[in-house]
């Protein structure tokens, strides 16, 4: 099962952290987001570019939806 990456950890990747880049490199079972931390992202968005950046990441990653 993929690890649920959350949205600070995101940001940090973002701004190149490398303890961020270490640690999501090293998730062996691959990583997701769910779909509340890809909303969050999306609302903090600065502006429209920065929000076709995050579209584009979002298409790469895999998303996990809202369950029961």
């Amino acid at each position: 099962m993929a690890h649920l990456v959350d949205t600070d950890v995101l940001i940090d990747l973002a701004t190149n952290n490398q303890r961020a880049i270490v640690y999501v490199n090293s998730l062996a079972e691959g990583w997701s987001v769910s779909i509340i931390t890809a909303l969050e992202l999306i609302v903090g968005a600065r502006d429209k570019k920065e929000i076709a950046k995050i579209d584009k990441f979002l298409t790469a990653v895999p998303i996990v939806p809202l369950t029961p």
